[in-house]
């Protein structure tokens, strides 16, 4: 057949284009699909809860809430003598009393709530005189954190964990919470 004039013949893609293009297409579609399902980047602690905080056996009775603790703020472990404690890193706590420790694992850290000043108690807050030089005055309060850890040890059948809430400042508080 003669060639008209004028008219032009489209070239069609080789196979190599097309699958190359093919490709391409399933590569931007997983990036888009991975960008939308990622998942939000994981809850840490704050650096003001971690470390090791001793028992404040007087909150026991003082404690406006049932299952409200305090902790003061300490170098290491020996300086919690016969009143316990606790030391706190990302992965685990530590609870211990004299030669006695247990160690939990952190399974999960989520954020509970701000931090809400008026939620500590009169008697701790800023600029009160306690005696108490072991009450860090004034320091800014943490959010909220929910922490839920896994104490089962290695010899016992029952997992002892716990689920509490956990907020740091001048002092650190837990919150038991009723288990579900």
């Amino acid at each position: 057949m003669p060639r008209r004039i004028g008219t032009r013949r489209e070239r069609q893609p080789s196979r190599l284009e097309m699958k190359k293009l093919f490709l391409a297409g399933v590569a931007a579609l997983f990036l888009a699909t991975g960008a939308a399902t990622a998942q939000s980047p994981k809850v840490q602690l704050p650096n003001e809860i971690l470390g090791t905080w001793c028992n404040d056996y007087s909150s026991w009775t003082t404690a406006e809430v049932e299952g409200e603790y305090h902790y003061w703020r300490a170098d290491d472990k020996g300086d919690c003598a016969n009143k316990g404690g606790m030391t706190i890193s990302q992965q685990s706590i530590e609870y211990h009393r004299f030669d006695w420790s247990r160690l939990c694992k952190i399974m999960a850290v989520e954020f509970s709530r701000k931090a809400d000043p008026a939620l500590v108690p009169p008697w701790r807050r800023p600029g009160d005189v306690t005696g108490d030089d072991l009450v860090r005055k004034g320091a800014p309060l943490t959010d909220v954190y929910l922490v839920r850890t896994d104490c089962k040890q290695e010899d016992e059948e029952e997992d002892d964990g716990d689920v509490f809430e956990i907020q740091a400042g001048e002092y650190l508080i837990t919150w038991n919470l009723p288990e579900s």
